[in-house]
């Protein structure tokens, strides 16, 4: 086995998606790398997302892990959004799982607080849950669009994103994905990111409508060891809008480790 495929690597996908976004990396690196994925709680995978926090997440990768602890090997934690503050959540727990972290699109807080402008108003979400709950599917389909720009929207994997999407996935659970909204309204990690002690990526799109680009230059600020790289062009997910560029960027940092 060659140095590269004893490296080991963890994708996490972001809120109401699933492992599938990641099929450009997957195809890309499966040869060099040993790759992992997983379906979150109430995405598809086999646990339930129950309480409004980050614990279910978190104990997902911790169990997918867990075998794994015990002779201390060590992943590249890769996360998207919802899946990036899962990484973040479960790295200050003082289990070395993770020996670097890739974060994409993502943010400490998802909506507005004291000195955190960077961020959703709180009101859009909590009438985005409530809308989760009263009509799912309109309410995703709205969702999906958001993650993009305009002219991303044209982009052949933009709209295969989509029109997978915009299907009623096998094992998606509606009131779980709504929870799990709740638990990102509730999430603050703010002040965990000095604990984070790890080489870590910070990969944002300018023009990010989800996560704001100023979430990501306060992660690259907080986080010891971080560094930022900016897509210009892209809006929240430059891994499917720009994918050879987002794994050259990628397969970069990960050498370096």
């Amino acid at each position: 086995m060659n140095g590269k495929k004893q490296k080991k690597l963890l994708f996490v996908h972001g809120w109401a998606t699933d492992k599938w976004v990641w099929k450009h990396q997957i195809t890309a690196f499966n040869e060099d790398y040993e790759l992992h994925t997983i379906n979150l709680p109430g995405h598809g995978g086999p646990m339930k997302w129950r309480e409004p926090t980050l614990a279910p997440p978190v104990q997902a990768l911790l169990n997918l892990n867990s075998h794994e602890i015990a002779d201390h090997h060590s992943y590249v934690g890769i996360g998207w959004s919802l899946g990036a503050q899962a990484l973040l959540a479960a790295s200050k727990g003082g289990i070395k799982i993770f020996n670097g972290l890739i974060l994409i699109g993502a943010t400490p807080c998802f909506t507005m607080r004291k000195n955190f402008p960077w961020a959703q108003p709180i009101g859009t979400v909590k009438k985005m849950i409530e809308d989760m709950k009263k009509k799912p599917k309109k309410t995703l389909k709205k969702f999906y669009r958001l993650n993009f720009t305009e002219e991303e929207l044209n982009n052949e994997n933009v709209m295969s994103f989509i029109n997978r999407y915009n299907q009623l996935k096998p094992g998606f659970q509606f009131d779980d994905i709504a929870i799990g909204l709740e638990a990102i309204l509730n999430t603050d990690l703010r002040d965990d990111l000095s604990l984070i002690d790890v080489p870590t990526l910070i990969v944002h799109g300018e023009k990010d409508r989800v996560c704001p680009l100023g979430a990501a230059n306060y992660l690259a600020n907080k986080i010891k060891k971080a560094e930022l790289h900016i897509f210009k062009k892209a809006g929240h997910a430059p891994f499917i809008t720009e994918p050879k560029k987002f794994n050259q960027q990628l397969q970069k940092f990960i050498e370096r480790l």
